[in-house]
């Protein structure tokens, strides 16, 4: 019997495990950068979209290497995670000195759909790079929608000219998103409930 309880107790930490990992940005889709607040083209280095992919580095020193891309001034960009995802997104900012005077701002929406372009879009929520890296909860567009599983995350970029000619908008170093549970891991929680209940007998 404690060998069952064992067997039970591992598959219910194994699926724990696998619900509590975050999967990130994997892929870039529908870039369309904005402008510097002067109305010139954004920096060659602050374009590159795998700077928004894979875990944030979320450090927002300078002049350290360029981290994350711009989307400039009313630009936007679309990424996904090479699975769905469902609950929360987790997002990364940079901005250099955000105190003195940089403040950015974007709308955050979440896609369903077979590709980038096609799909279809809900708004989650206004974004600050002044409260950087808060979680986002879907709990709201999941419960007027009634979908639970996500395809694509889109940003675009909502800042307002606020003089300075060199401000470029909203940045992004990451973006990470709750994973749907495999198929195996339900199966497995059942087991791991099944097992524990003859275990109580």
């Amino acid at each position: 019997m404690k060998k069952v309880t064992l067997i039970g107790a591992l598959a219910m930490v194994s699926l724990a495990g696998a619900a509590q990992a975050q999967i990130w940005a994997s892929a870039a889709h529908n870039y369309l950068p904005g402008t510097q607040e002067d109305g010139s083209a954004l920096p060659v280095d602050r374009t590159n979209t795998a700077n928004a992919l894979g875990v944030p580095q979320n450090d927002d020193s300078f002049p350290d290497t360029i981290n994350f891309v711009s989307l400039g001034f009313g630009g936007q960009l679309t990424l996904s995670f090479g699975e769905q995802f469902k609950d929360t997104i987790y997002w990364y900012e940079t901005t250099f000195g955000a105190s003195f005077g940089h403040f950015e701002f974007a709308d955050l929406y979440v896609g369903t759909g077979a590709d980038a372009l096609s799909a279809t879009y809900h708004h989650v929520a206004n974004l600050s790079n002044l409260v950087e890296g808060v979680p986002v909860s879907l709990a709201t567009v999941q419960g007027n929608t009634g979908i639970f599983a996500w395809d694509f995350v889109k940003f675009v970029d909502t800042s307002s000219f606020i003089g300075l000619p060199y401000a470029d908008g909203f940045d992004i170093d990451g973006v990470g998103a709750d994973p749907i549970p495999a198929p195996g891991a339900a199966a497995l929680l059942g087991v791991g409930g099944l097992l524990a209940a003859r275990r109580r007998r």
